[in-house]
């Protein structure tokens, strides 16, 4: 049984115990530490919450410091991070160059060590939901257009790693509105979905 360890946003918190359950007949999930501190802050990047680029580079520098890295699987997602926006100029969090050079450098090290890296695109943002989320109740501003361009990003450099890819962007666009919880994340019902259509797909990929 290979051994996979999952890190990504907070859609991955959300779906992390349902995709476990899916694919414990092909592979034994490592946990994840710090998952219920994630729950908890949802919107942080906190605890288990792999949160930016940066923060996902980090950590598995931090695993290969801690002589970590020596399982089969990483499945791994960043960008819903990257793509904030603060105010008051609309910066991004992490600009495209930069998330770029980010994502090539999580493929080389955990290549280097001989895992196999399966990436998972990033969620579409509602604008309207989120925008009027946002008017409510304060905080950082995402819009679609930038979850389209990192994901294009992220394909362009994955085809050129060939690295696999699990496109839950194309998945989730077409639940449409209903599928939301508050502004970028999912009913309970979608996130069961979300966990479905990830294990089918890894158990594809991997044969």
């Amino acid at each position: 049984m290979k051994k996979l360890f999952v890190i990504g946003d907070s859609i991955s918190v959300h779906y992390g115990d349902y995709l476990t359950a899916e694919v414990s007949d092909k592979f034994f999930c490592i946990p994840r530490e710090g998952m219920q501190e994630a729950l908890d802050n949802i919107n942080m990047a906190v605890g288990g919450n792999g949160g930016d680029s940066c923060r996902v580079l980090d950590f598995v520098k931090g695993q290969e410091k801690d002589g970590k890295l020596n399982y089969d699987v990483f499945l791994f997602n960043c960008g819903l991070h990257d793509i904030k926006r603060h105010p008051p100029k609309g910066t991004l969090q992490v600009g495209p160059e930069l998330y770029e050079k980010n994502l090539c450098e999580i493929i080389d090290l955990v290549k280097s060590h001989g895992i196999a890296p399966v990436f998972i695109t990033t969620t579409p943002v509602n604008d309207e939901i989120h925008h009027s989320y946002i008017e409510r109740n304060k905080g950082v501003e995402r819009f679609n257009a930038d979850v389209v361009e990192y994901n294009k990003i992220a394909v362009g450099i994955m085809e050129k790693y060939n690295v696999p890819i699990i496109n839950l962007y194309d998945f989730t666009l077409p639940l449409g509105a209903e599928a939301y919880d508050d502004h970028v994340h999912y009913t309970v019902e979608v996130r069961k979905l979300h966990a479905e259509f990830i294990a089918k797909e890894l158990k594809r990929i991997m044969g």
